[in-house]
């Protein structure tokens, strides 16, 4: 139990300090609340029709984090960028450097798969002959498996009691967890996304302003710049997956849950005594047997 604090304790301090990695984010906060509360007065003004002599700050650009993104800042930029880009995408020379850049790919894989593939029928060989003669020390660990489980028992089993325990006390501790996830919301700049969203929402019900729409869009990427910054490609596409795979999961298992509720219902309502008839084959057992 003192271990679990200790560590806990130093995690938390390391989350505290990555404050200062990511300054930026608190200042970006700052300025979205800002823009929060200018937009929540300007919608009151405007729903009461009160004078008010301030200009909401939603539509422009954030002062604390410069442009850093490949979009461009105004939309008649973007469909100007947008036309040239297609032009030069469907022309007969990106046509001819695509294949160009194939046909130099394929040379290489080609040069590669030379090299690679006398070792890969090297090693087949030689893993073949190993495992051709039979193992007469029966009852007996292998002096590879000796070694391994001589590791095991010094490195692996007690790192994995350590974690698992560890785990365990964060489950029955989840406030834990909770404080850990906040820090990160507001380290990575979540929190100005969601309130930015808000403040261009009260802003939008009442001005009705579509067009700029592109700059909220062009401020999203500039708040998660913080994100794309820090973090390599592989790890935020590593996490992105793991969500997802946890997002399908839960709704297969929901799913499973709803008709197994619906099975149960049915099964609930039939009266004492039922009869399954059906001819041969037709899984009259396997009906029996599942609704016991």
């Amino acid at each position: 139990m003192r271990r679990n604090i200790v560590i806990t304790v130093i995690i938390s301090l390391a989350f505290l300090a990555l404050g200062a990695v990511f300054w930026q984010s608190y200042l970006r906060l700052g300025e979205a609340c800002r823009d929060l509360g200018l937009s929540v007065a300007y919608y009151f003004c405007e729903l009461f029709g009160a004078q008010y002599s301030f200009a909401p700050t939603v539509t422009e650009y954030s002062a604390v984090m410069q442009w850093d993104i490949l979009l461009p800042s105004d939309f008649a930029g973007f469909t100007d960028a947008a036309g040239k880009y297609f032009s030069l995408l469907f022309s007969g020379e990106n046509f001819s450097g695509y294949w160009e850049s194939v046909a130099n790919g394929l040379g290489g894989a080609a040069k590669l798969l030379v090299v690679v593939l006398p070792c890969v029928l090297l090693l087949i060989i030689i893993v073949r002959a190993m495992y051709r003669r039979s193992n007469t020390k029966h009852n007996h660990d292998t002096l590879p498996l000796r070694i391994f489980k001589w590791l095991a028992r010094r490195t692996y089993q007690p790192i994995k009691r350590a974690v698992r325990s560890y785990l365990a006390f964060l489950r029955r501790q989840s406030w834990i967890i909770v404080c850990w996830a906040f820090l990160l919301v507001f380290h990575l700049n979540l929190a100005s996304v969601a309130i930015g969203f808000f403040a261009y929402y009260f802003y939008f019900v009442l001005s009705f302003d579509i067009g700029n729409l592109y700059v909220q869009v062009c401020k999203l990427f500039i708040d998660l710049q913080v994100i794309f910054r820090h973090f390599s490609w592989w790890s935020i596409a590593t996490i992105a997956w793991l969500i997802f795979n946890r997002w399908r999961r839960n709704i297969a298992l929901n799913r499973l849950r709803h008709f197994e509720a619906r099975n149960c219902g049915f099964i609930n309502e039939l009266p004492i005594v039922s009869m399954s008839c059906g001819s041969m084959g037709r899984k009259k057992t396997t009906l029996i047997t599942d609704m016991k």
